[in-house]
């Protein structure tokens, strides 16, 4: 009888051990293709850990990073995981292809625009073949020339600028239509984006902004008329304007398109906002590979008609 009751408290004993290292293992395994257990988490940690699964950095603002998340999620599933979690916490979101931002949902911002020479279904099927077009946060047209876009900023932002990019006279015949090229970029993101975290969170300047501010300092007469517009969905910049525009821009970007000038972009801040590639251990942006000829062709003739708007 005394040996039935010690073999019964040492098997006892086995599974409890067992059962507490098996818990013990669970909660190690790591986020990436494993079903993941979130315990009282705040948001912050939860998008920090889900950014590796989704293959890009997440930026959530500070209003949103402070709910707290419990639950059990298959970080394998990245995607779903992001639109359950942010209906679930009212949150909404847009990612450029680089970055994806992620705001409360009473952070949308909204704005409405009146276009002088460009209509907004024009408006509409530029941004379609430029990627830009969201089915969550539609244009709200309002008349021929007038709008409303609400979301979230970020991509209210991109929306805008396209906007005050593409609203221009269309040129005199007697002047000739703007030629359009198409450059990659290989080492530098054509976009801005965010680097760092906590206090030494900054905006790195993309290619596009490089070279607005490139083509300022060499005065009026080099990038009038001119448009760049980033494509990070192939890293890639949309280049409209004369011959000669052309012809300096993609000199420029052959000068600015070096790999240490992830660094270097943000010589002009502060020593201590330097959280940038290569620094307090955030990545590089990853090296692009050239286009192919159909992608080449395809980023083209998306953006060709613009010139003849």
């Amino acid at each position: 009888m005394l040996l039935d009751r010690l073999t019964a408290a040492t098997c006892r004993a086995f599974l409890q051990r067992g059962l507490l290292g098996g818990l013990l293992i669970f909660n190690a395994l790591p986020a990436v293709g494993e079903t993941s257990l979130v315990w009282d988490e705040s948001l912050q940690g939860f998008f920090s850990r889900l950014a590796l699964p989704l293959g890009q950095p997440i930026v959530v603002s500070r209003q949103a990073a402070g709910k707290r998340i419990t639950g059990q999620f298959d970080f394998a599933n990245a995607q779903a995981v992001l639109e359950a979690v942010a209906l679930q916490h009212e949150l909404i979101w847009y990612s450029d292809g680089q970055v994806l931002h992620l705001y409360d949902a009473s952070e949308a911002k909204s704005s409405g625009v009146i276009l002088r020479h460009l209509t907004v279904d024009r408006l509409r099927q530029v941004m379609a073949r430029s990627g830009l077009d969201e089915t969550r946060y539609p244009l709200r047209k309002a008349g021929p020339r007038l709008f409303y876009v609400s979301g979230p900023a970020n991509y209210v932002d991109h929306v805008l600028r396209l906007a005050q990019l593409m609203d221009r006279p269309r040129p005199a015949r007697h002047q000739g239509l703007p030629r359009v090229g198409v450059v990659q970029v290989f080492n530098v993101d054509v976009a801005d984006h965010q680097s760092g975290t906590g206090a030494q969170h900054v905006t790195v300047p993309g290619m596009a902004t490089l070279l607005e501010r490139r083509l300022a300092d060499l005065g009026l007469k080099a990038g009038l008329g001119a448009t760049i517009i980033a494509y990070p969905q192939t890293n890639s910049l949309l280049i409209k304007g004369s011959e000669q525009q052309l012809w300096l821009i993609k000199k420029l970007v052959a000068e600015l398109d070096i790999p240490t000038l992830a660094v270097e972009v943000a010589s002009d801040g502060p020593a201590s906002q330097k959280t940038l590639a290569g620094v307090n251990g955030v990545s590089a942006p990853p090296v692009s590979t050239p286009l192919s000829v159909d992608q080449y062709e395809r980023v083209r003739r998306a953006f060709a008609r613009i010139a003849e708007q």
